[in-house]
Protein backbone atom coordinates (compact mmCIF):
# COMPACT_ATOMS: atom_id res chain seq x y z
CA UNK A 1 0.00 0.00 0.00
CA UNK A 2 1.61 3.70 -1.02
CA UNK A 3 0.31 6.98 0.26
CA UNK A 4 2.95 9.49 -0.82
CA UNK A 5 3.32 11.94 2.42
CA UNK A 6 7.02 13.64 1.13
CA UNK A 7 9.03 13.09 -1.21
CA UNK A 8 11.14 10.43 -1.14
CA UNK A 9 14.42 12.47 -1.92
CA UNK A 10 13.64 14.64 1.06
CA UNK A 11 13.37 12.48 3.46
CA UNK A 12 15.94 12.20 6.45
CA UNK A 13 17.45 8.68 6.66
CA UNK A 14 16.38 8.96 10.56
CA UNK A 15 12.52 9.08 9.46
CA UNK A 16 13.07 6.79 6.84
CA UNK A 17 14.33 4.39 9.48
CA UNK A 18 11.41 5.11 12.03
CA UNK A 19 8.87 4.96 9.20
CA UNK A 20 10.51 1.37 7.75
CA UNK A 21 10.96 0.16 11.26
CA UNK A 22 7.17 0.80 12.23
CA UNK A 23 6.12 -0.12 8.29
CA UNK A 24 7.55 -3.51 9.29
CA UNK A 25 6.07 -3.90 12.21
CA UNK A 26 2.48 -3.32 10.98
CA UNK A 27 2.90 -6.01 8.49
CA UNK A 28 3.59 -8.71 11.14
CA UNK A 29 -0.31 -8.69 12.27
CA UNK A 30 -2.56 -10.68 10.90
CA UNK A 31 -5.70 -8.94 9.21
CA UNK A 32 -7.89 -11.96 9.85
CA UNK A 33 -9.38 -11.40 12.80
CA UNK A 34 -10.64 -8.15 13.62
CA UNK A 35 -7.77 -7.83 16.62
CA UNK A 36 -4.78 -8.00 14.06
CA UNK A 37 -6.51 -5.39 11.66
CA UNK A 38 -7.19 -3.33 14.43
CA UNK A 39 -2.75 -3.53 15.29
CA UNK A 40 -2.07 -3.18 11.99
CA UNK A 41 -4.37 -0.01 11.57
CA UNK A 42 -2.78 1.76 14.83
CA UNK A 43 0.62 0.51 14.39
CA UNK A 44 0.27 2.30 10.50
CA UNK A 45 -0.95 5.46 11.70
CA UNK A 46 2.03 5.90 13.92
CA UNK A 47 3.98 6.34 10.58
CA UNK A 48 1.13 8.72 9.36
CA UNK A 49 1.43 10.30 12.14
CA UNK A 50 4.86 11.35 12.24
CA UNK A 51 4.59 12.28 8.37
CA UNK A 52 1.53 14.24 8.52
CA UNK A 53 4.00 15.84 11.51
CA UNK A 54 6.67 16.38 9.04
CA UNK A 55 4.41 17.79 6.36
CA UNK A 56 2.94 20.79 8.26
CA UNK A 57 6.35 21.44 9.48
CA UNK A 58 7.57 21.42 5.90
CA UNK A 59 4.38 23.79 5.48
CA UNK A 60 5.12 26.06 8.02
CA UNK A 61 8.90 26.66 7.54
CA UNK A 62 7.45 27.93 3.74
CA UNK A 63 5.15 30.21 5.46
CA UNK A 64 2.20 28.41 4.08
CA UNK A 65 0.45 27.67 7.51
CA UNK A 66 0.99 29.38 10.78
CA UNK A 67 1.58 26.97 13.90
CA UNK A 68 0.80 28.18 17.42
CA UNK A 69 1.38 26.68 20.57
CA UNK A 70 -0.19 23.89 20.20
CA UNK A 71 0.14 21.96 16.98
CA UNK A 72 -2.57 21.46 14.85
CA UNK A 73 -3.54 17.65 15.02
CA UNK A 74 -6.96 17.37 13.29
CA UNK A 75 -6.08 20.20 10.70
CA UNK A 76 -2.41 18.43 10.01
CA UNK A 77 -3.73 15.06 9.66
CA UNK A 78 -6.83 16.46 7.56
CA UNK A 79 -5.84 18.74 5.53
CA UNK A 80 -2.19 20.04 5.64
CA UNK A 81 -1.31 17.04 4.37
CA UNK A 82 -3.63 17.50 1.12
CA UNK A 83 -2.31 20.56 0.76
CA UNK A 84 1.35 19.58 0.70
CA UNK A 85 1.05 16.18 -1.30
CA UNK A 86 -2.60 16.91 -3.13
CA UNK A 87 -5.36 15.27 -2.92
CA UNK A 88 -5.38 13.78 -6.64
CA UNK A 89 -2.07 11.85 -5.87
CA UNK A 90 -3.63 10.62 -2.89
CA UNK A 91 -6.59 9.67 -4.78
CA UNK A 92 -4.66 7.59 -7.38
CA UNK A 93 -2.92 6.29 -4.72
CA UNK A 94 -5.56 4.70 -3.28
CA UNK A 95 -7.10 3.44 -6.24
CA UNK A 96 -3.93 2.47 -7.98
CA UNK A 97 -3.12 0.14 -4.94
CA UNK A 98 -5.61 -3.10 -4.70
CA UNK A 99 -5.75 -3.98 -1.34
CA UNK A 100 -6.16 -0.26 -0.38
CA UNK A 101 -8.79 -0.37 -3.02
CA UNK A 102 -10.68 -3.14 -1.91
CA UNK A 103 -10.42 -2.03 2.09
CA UNK A 104 -12.08 1.17 1.33
CA UNK A 105 -14.80 -0.79 -0.36
CA UNK A 106 -15.22 -2.93 2.40
CA UNK A 107 -15.16 -0.07 5.55
CA UNK A 108 -17.88 1.56 3.13
CA UNK A 109 -19.94 -2.17 2.88
CA UNK A 110 -19.88 -2.31 6.78
CA UNK A 111 -20.80 1.56 7.51
CA UNK A 112 -23.62 1.15 4.81
CA UNK A 113 -25.06 -2.31 6.29
CA UNK A 114 -24.57 -0.51 9.22
CA UNK A 115 -22.54 -3.31 10.95
CA UNK A 116 -19.44 -1.12 12.28
CA UNK A 117 -20.03 2.59 12.90
CA UNK A 118 -17.08 5.01 13.29
CA UNK A 119 -19.37 7.78 14.78
CA UNK A 120 -20.71 7.29 18.07
CA UNK A 121 -22.36 9.84 20.29
CA UNK A 122 -19.79 11.64 22.50
CA UNK A 123 -21.51 11.20 25.77
CA UNK A 124 -23.63 7.96 25.57
CA UNK A 125 -20.94 6.30 23.19
CA UNK A 126 -24.42 5.53 20.84
CA UNK A 127 -23.94 4.99 17.24
CA UNK A 128 -24.47 7.80 14.79
CA UNK A 129 -25.47 5.46 11.54
CA UNK A 130 -26.31 9.25 9.66
CA UNK A 131 -23.14 10.87 10.67
CA UNK A 132 -21.53 7.53 9.16
CA UNK A 133 -23.62 7.80 5.36
CA UNK A 134 -21.84 11.05 5.66
CA UNK A 135 -18.83 9.46 5.04
CA UNK A 136 -20.20 7.16 2.23
CA UNK A 137 -17.90 8.23 -1.28
CA UNK A 138 -21.16 9.31 -2.88
CA UNK A 139 -21.49 12.37 -0.57
CA UNK A 140 -18.34 13.39 -1.58
CA UNK A 141 -18.20 12.21 -5.12
CA UNK A 142 -18.16 15.45 -6.90
CA UNK A 143 -15.44 16.93 -4.86
CA UNK A 144 -13.49 13.61 -5.58
CA UNK A 145 -14.20 14.11 -9.39
CA UNK A 146 -13.45 17.70 -9.27
CA UNK A 147 -10.19 17.27 -7.25
CA UNK A 148 -8.95 14.47 -10.30
CA UNK A 149 -9.33 17.26 -12.90
CA UNK A 150 -7.78 20.12 -11.08
CA UNK A 151 -4.26 20.52 -11.34
CA UNK A 152 -2.91 20.27 -7.66
CA UNK A 153 -2.02 23.36 -5.95
CA UNK A 154 -0.03 24.40 -3.06
CA UNK A 155 2.26 21.41 -3.84
CA UNK A 156 5.73 23.41 -4.50
CA UNK A 157 6.53 21.88 -7.90
CA UNK A 158 2.51 22.22 -8.83
CA UNK A 159 2.77 18.59 -10.18
CA UNK A 160 2.40 15.35 -9.74
CA UNK A 161 6.05 13.89 -10.37
CA UNK A 162 7.14 15.49 -7.17
CA UNK A 163 5.16 12.77 -5.42
CA UNK A 164 5.26 10.03 -7.92
CA UNK A 165 9.16 8.87 -5.75
CA UNK A 166 7.67 8.98 -2.64
CA UNK A 167 8.51 7.78 1.05
CA UNK A 168 4.98 5.79 1.12
CA UNK A 169 2.80 4.08 4.60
Amino acid sequence: MSYCIVPDMALADGLRNFCDGWRAKAREYSVEEIRGAFDRFFTSYVVFNRLYAEATYRLARRGQVKLRERFPDSHAAQEYLLQYCGAVFLIHAWEADEGSRTALHRIAEHLRERRFALKLDPVTGARRPEADANLLPRRHLTRIVRARNEPRKNHRSGNLSDCQQATCL
